[in-house]
């Protein structure tokens, strides 16, 4: 038998601490527990109404570098404030309405550089962090997943 939930995991930026990006300076790793239910009713459905209104089609992911950067295919919001505040808005709702929640981790690689003589990888160490609050929650909801049921 299959579980009801499942788990999405998402990174960005890279755990390079040799060379660190000053656009880029950070690390940070996600978990994102959803209720297959939730997932299929609710999620896809108003991910996919987002998608229309916004590019006429529903082919386009989200990659934050392209939205923070207002880069093809969000060159749209360079066209006047207007759109990128709509578009802004209705992500936002989006994310606060849906049946889910995110354990992320943030780790400033040159702070973990500067703090300690030999750093763990920053995926170990965001993981380890992300996790944690995911376990909490898990324990503190007596859930497996950290929702709420």
């Amino acid at each position: 038998m299959y579980s009801d939930y499942i788990v999405y995991a998402d990174e960005s930026g890279d755990t390079n601490l040799d060379k660190l990006d000053p656009e880029f300076p950070i690390f940070v790793l996600a978990f994102c527990p959803v209720k297959k239910s939730d997932y299929i009713e609710h999620i896809v459905p108003a991910m996919q109404r987002l998608k229309f209104e916004f590019f006429g089609h529903d082919d386009v992911v989200f990659h934050e570098r392209e939205i923070r950067k207002q880069i093809a295919p969000f060159s749209f919001m360079r066209e006047s404030k207007e759109a990128r505040e709509d578009f802004f808005t209705k992500i936002n709702d989006f994310v606060a309405t849906s049946p889910m929640r995110v354990f992320a981790s943030v780790i400033h690689k040159a702070a973990l550089k500067q703090k300690y003589a030999n750093p763990w990888s920053p995926y170990h160490l965001a993981f380890s962090f992300a996790w944690s609050g995911f376990s909490r929650r898990c324990a503190t909801t007596n859930s497996a997943t950290g929702l709420s049921t």
